[in-house]
């Protein structure tokens, strides 16, 4: 076997390890490891059929899949409408929807949906605690409406998650012109699939800042949250495994 097969091998490998952890049931690992395989594929110009075992999954390649984003109407499912759609764009996927509703589409390669799926979990758990830890320590001396608060909370959070998602998916996708030309073909890939799955989509305001210092707050909270954690196991934390 030659060096570069060799390569291609061990990479392949650690792959499949990674893929694997996105079955995991530890909180927060299935999420890591969604971020972290998607960061690999782009660096290394892959795709999923290029590590799978089975590859008959590349006739029908993109699919719509429906989720109930598990909160009332209003403004509590508003922020968590922008999160999927952020976080299903930071994995190849793209997500919409449904006016009244609390359902939501996703259109993507199955193997991106259920990555976006663990994360989603992953970030839309970690902000609602945090919202509440953070209320706790604002309640004494705010002399606001709670659920203005952390509704405003939650729309800061979600706006710098967003936009580290986004960064981040910008500089993995530019590292190379390799990287630059997957990325692009996926890309029209994407939009042809909405096109034929969805059709013609619109867009909407889905939220106002009702509290200044709430807003200012999750804001500043979602800088620290971690979107390639380390994840725990044991007595140990471990890491996920390099690239």
């Amino acid at each position: 076997m030659n060096g570069s097969a060799e390569v291609a091998s061990e990479l392949a490998q650690r792959l499949r390890k990674v893929r694997a952890l996105t079955e995991s049931s530890v909180p927060g690992e299935a999420a890591a490891a969604a971020a972290k395989l998607q960061e690999i594929l782009l660096k290394h110009n892959l795709e999923m059929e290029d590590i799978e075992d089975d590859s008959s999954r590349v006739d029908d390649r993109y699919v719509k899949e429906s989720l109930e984003l598990g909160a009332s109407l209003g403004g509590m499912i508003n922020w968590r409408r922008i999160l999927i759609a952020g976080v299903a764009r930071s994995l190849m996927c793209a997500a919409f929807s449904y006016k009244g509703t609390r359902d939501m589409v996703i259109v993507g390669q199955k193997h991106n949906i259920e990555m976006t799926r663990h994360f989603y979990d992953y970030l839309s758990g970690e902000i609602a605690r945090l919202a509440d830890l953070k209320w706790e320590e604002a309640r004494a001396s705010s002399g606001e409406n709670a659920r203005s608060w952390k509704s405003s909370f939650y729309n800061g959070a979600v706006d710098i998650v967003v936009r580290r998602l986004h960064q981040k998916y910008q500089q993995v996708s530019r590292e190379s012109e390799r990287s630059q030309a997957l990325v692009l073909k996926n890309e029209r890939d994407l939009d042809g699939a909405v096109a034929n799955l969805v059709g013609k989509v619109g867009r909407s305001k889905v939220y106002q800042k009702r509290s200044r210092a709430g807003y200012s707050r999750g804001a500043q909270t979602a800088k620290g949250i971690r979107l390639d954690r380390p994840v725990s196991g044991g007595a140990k934390s471990r890491r996920l495994p390099n690239s």
